[in-house]
């Protein structure tokens, strides 16, 4: 990391830019450190990943992580009723996606940022869980709200079930189209 320092103030470059983004140093290092350590997965074979867990983060107080570049003051504007956590199969679910949301396990490189994929790799290899996939409705068809990349790795995991986010009003037509055990843990 480079680290110069800005004579006016004694910051550096990484501090200015850390202000600027509302994180720490030590966020921004981290950040850092995962863009060039993913890096060693990018376009692997599925069946040369190392072997991980999917670990699932069901806090409540971490469903602000579910969408990219959401903080708390977006996560209340967009969601003000919250998430509500459910379960359900992943081969039901992947069954009722709109088809522009699903990938094939031979194009899981093909679709999306393979820079995020490959962040989701190393984020289980490295034990650490990850916030549900949020679902939802555009129109008529089931999709993908937040999660995508999470999505593509179970593509390739094939977990029996996963947890999942809705938006509280979406709860009634969901129940119509999937089996969902709602708030428990697993």
């Amino acid at each position: 990391m480079i680290d110069l320092v800005c004579m006016s103030n004694n910051k550096t470059i990484e501090e200015i830019l850390a202000s600027m983004n509302n994180l720490s140093k030590a966020q921004m290092e981290e950040n850092e450190r995962t863009f060039y350590e993913c890096k060693k997965y990018i376009d692997m074979k599925p069946e040369l990943w190392p072997d991980f867990e999917l670990l699932w983060d069901t806090s409540p107080e971490h469903y602000i992580h579910t969408v990219d570049g959401y903080n708390e003051e977006s996560y209340k504007k967009h969601f003000p009723n919250g998430l509500q956590l459910g379960y359900v199969s992943f081969t039901e679910l992947n069954n009722k996606l709109a088809t522009h949301c699903v990938r094939t396990q031979d194009k899981i490189w093909e679709l999306g940022s393979t820079q995020k994929l490959a962040k989701a790799i190393l984020h289980w290899t490295e034990k650490k869980a990850m916030t549900p996939i949020l679902i939802g409705f555009y129109k008529e068809d089931l999709i993908i709200g937040g999660g995508f990349h999470r999505h593509a790795v179970c593509i390739i995991k094939k977990p029996e079930t996963i947890p999942i986010l809705i938006e509280p009003s979406d709860k009634e037509r969901l129940e119509k189209l999937l089996s969902i055990e709602w708030n428990t843990k697993k």
